[in-house]
């Protein structure tokens, strides 16, 4: 039917696109809107190449607004997937002895990252729950109602160096 379309120029490949682009992006915002009712919570943070568009970005604000959350989009410089997102997942996988043999491996369009046991999840999750009931204990009734980066356990590397580092000098005021 949309072939028929295109050749009988009811529409152009662009209509087709933007349909296209509209519909997915519903989809997404929907899922989203469902996982944010499952873990009851009100924030969403875009990343990886997808947050680039700015449609997406208007869709998830909307929806976001409607249920009194908040939405957060990285900048794009960071929004690029990219080998190096992809050796920063399967380092902590092959250091506890997931491997695949090459002629093993495969992909999926339809992979759910949901379905992937990651063992190395659980040790990681269970210190920043740690640090986040530390520093909840370490903060002041106004500071505990902003946003911190743990929030949303997205801190590694320097992130979590930077955001120790600002623990053991609030600590270090206070004594």
């Amino acid at each position: 039917m949309t072939i028929e379309k295109l050749k009988n120029n009811e529409c152009t490949p662009a209509d087709l696109c933007y349909s296209l682009q509209e519909t997915v992006f519903a989809m997404l915002v929907e899922i989203t809107e469902c996982a944010m009712a499952h873990c009851d919570s009100k924030d969403v943070l875009i990343v990886g190449g997808v947050n680039c568009n700015e449609r997406l970005q208007e869709m998830m604000r909307i929806m976001c607004s409607e249920r009194g959350g908040r939405l957060f989009a990285t900048d794009d410089r960071y929004c690029i997937d990219n080998g190096a997102m992809i050796a920063d997942t399967g380092l902590p996988a092959y250091a506890h002895g997931v491997t695949t043999p090459l002629v093993e491996s495969t992909f999926t369009q339809r992979f759910r990252t949901d379905e992937v046991h990651a063992i190395w999840r659980e040790k990681e999750m269970s210190v920043l729950n740690n640090i986040h009931s530390n520093a909840m204990a370490e903060v002041s009734k106004d500071e505990a109602s902003m946003p911190t980066l743990i929030d949303g356990y997205i801190l590694e590397g320097k992130e979590l160096e930077f955001y120790m580092k600002k623990l053991q000098h609030k600590k270090g005021k206070g004594a």
